[in-house]
Parts: structure tokens; C-alpha cells; sequence
């Protein structure tokens, strides 16, 4: 049997990805109490875990920017471009927002 060897991703998060989050999360604490902010950071985290086991699960979406996927998470689309084993977050953003005036 002859299997390829099973690629380690690393994670990396943009200043605005960052923040994005951080914003997500303090949204969801303020208007739906700690318990649901936990279930979305929870979300959060298993989406990034999917993303680590197989970064090509997200579609190409070049006209936002070079290398561009988008994965979908609740309600939000996860921004992210591959550069060799690095996975680089580069905004995570509300799925109704105007994506392409955000880069």
C-alpha cells in the first residue's frame, strides 16, 4: 500500500482576522449571553481543526484576492490562502457583508 505522507498545517491569523473574532465573539456575548458565544467559539475552533486537516475544503474565490478560499462557518465566511504548510487566516466576516470592499 502506498500512501502519501500526511502534510502538518500550521495556522496563522492576520491582525484583522484577529480582530474579526474578537469582535464575533464579543457580539455573541452581548446579544446572546456566554453560553451561546462559547457554542460559537467552540464552532470556531472545530472550522480552523477542518481547515488544518484539509485546507483545500475551502472554494477558490480569487476575486476577493490572490489564492483566495472561503469556508463557511455559521454565519460567517472564513477567508484564508495557503503558502506552503501555513494556513493564513485573512478575515473572517459576517456571510451578508460586501465581502470585496473588506480587502
Amino acid at each position: 500500500m502506498n500512501s502519501s505522507p500526511k502534510i502538518n498545517y500550521t495556522l496563522s491569523f492576520s491582525t484583522q482576522a484577529e480582530q474579526d473574532i474578537t469582535g464575533i465573539l464579543q457580539f455573541g456575548l452581548t446579544t446572546w449571553g456566554e453560553t451561546q458565544a462559547e457554542k460559537y467559539q467552540k464552532k470556531l475552533k472545530e472550522t480552523f481543526e477542518t481547515l488544518l486537516a484539509n485546507p483545500s475544503v475551502g472554494r477558490v474565490k480569487e476575486i476577493y484576492f490572490t489564492g483566495c478560499h472561503m469556508f463557511h462557518v455559521g454565519r460567517h465566511e472564513i477567508f484564508y490562502r495557503l503558502d506552503g504548510q501555513t494556513i493564513h487566516i485573512v478575515r473572517i466576516l459576517r456571510d451578508n457583508m460586501a465581502f470585496k470592499q473588506w480587502f
